[in-house]
C-alpha cells in the first residue's frame, strides 16, 4: 500500500459531538459561529488549512447497511500548519483561548475528542479532479480502539483493512483522496489549556470522490462489505463506531 506521510504538516483534528437535547442543526449553528470568529483572528491565519466538517445523512442507508450504528450528531474541524510554534501560538491566543472556553454553554468540551495527528495519505488524485476539494463530498470514518487490543495490533489490522480496500477495482475508479489520522500527544498539553477532556483512542479515515453516488458504488460493493465484515469480527470496527456522510467548508 502506498502511503505518504504528511510530515511537513503540523495537524490536529477535533471531534465534536452534539449534547442530549441540542439538534444537529442548532449544534452546527454554534460551531459555525465559533469557527468562522476564530478563523478571523490573527493567529488562525498561520493555518496551512483550517476546515469545518458537517455531518449529513447521504450515506446512511450505506453506513447501516455495513453494520455501523446511527451517528450522534458529530462535527469534525481540522487544521494544520507547517509550522509547529505558529500552531502552539494559535492555541495558547487569549483571544482564542476566550471564545473556546465561552462555548461551554453548548456543549463543546463536553464531548470533544481532540488530539493532533499523523495524517497518512494513501490516495490523492485531487489536482488531476478538477473540482475544489471543498465541494466533494467525503465519508467520515471514525472508529473506537477496543480496550482489549493494543494500538500496535488495531493500526495493523486496520492497515491491512485499508489495504484491501484500495485494491478493489471499484475504490480505484472513483477515490480522489484516503487519508488517516493517527493520535499523537503532541499538542496533549495544549488541549488541556482549553479545558478538553483527554481524548478517547480513536482512528479517523477519510473518503473523498467526486460525487456521492461514487461514494455509494464503493460502500456498496460485494468485496467492500467483506472487507469491513472481517475487519469488524477481528477489530471490532463497528462497536462505538461513527460513520457518516459529510461535506467540507474551507475557513482558510
Amino acid at each position: 500500500m502506498s502511503a505518504t506521510p504528511a510530515k511537513h504538516l503540523y495537524s490536529g483534528i477535533g471531534i465534536y459531538t452534539a449534547p442530549p437535547g441540542l439538534s444537529r442543526n442548532e449544534f452546527n449553528r454554534h460551531m459555525q459561529e465559533l469557527m468562522d470568529a476564530l478563523a478571523r483572528l490573527p493567529t488562525a491565519k498561520n493555518f496551512h488549512h483550517f476546515n469545518v466538517i458537517y455531518q449529513t445523512d447521504d450515506l446512511e442507508e450505506h453506513m447501516q447497511g455495513l453494520g455501523f450504528p446511527s451517528p450522534p450528531a458529530t462535527t469534525l474541524v481540522t487544521a494544520a500548519s507547517e509550522n509547529r510554534n505558529k500552531m502552539v501560538a494559535f492555541f495558547r491566543d487569549p483571544a482564542v483561548v476566550q471564545l473556546i472556553h465561552g462555548s461551554e454553554h453548548f456543549g463543546l468540551q463536553a464531548a470533544a475528542c481532540a488530539y493532533s495527528a499523523d495524517l497518512t495519505v494513501h490516495v490523492d488524485n485531487a489536482s488531476s479532479a478538477g473540482a475544489d476539494s471543498a465541494k466533494r463530498p467525503q465519508a467520515i470514518l471514525i472508529f473506537k480502539i477496543p480496550e482489549d487490543i493494543s494500538e500496535e495490533d488495531y493500526h495493523l489490522g486496520l492497515d491491512s483493512m485499508i489495504e484491501a480496500l484500495l485494491s478493489t477495482e471499484v475504490a480505484k475508479k472513483h477515490l480522489i483522496k484516503h487519508s488517516k489520522w493517527t493520535q499523537t500527544d503532541d499538542f496533549t498539553e495544549e488541549y488541556k489549556r482549553w479545558k478538553y477532556p483527554d481524548p478517547e483512542r480513536v482512528v479517523v479515515l477519510m473518503l473523498e470522490c467526486d460525487t456521492t453516488e461514487s461514494l455509494k458504488e464503493i460502500l456498496g460493493h460485494e468485496h467492500i462489505k467483506q472487507v469491513i465484515s472481517e475487519a469488524k469480527e477481528n477489530l471490532s470496527l463497528h462497536v462505538n463506531s461513527n460513520c457518516f456522510s459529510a461535506e467540507v467548508v474551507s475557513l482558510i
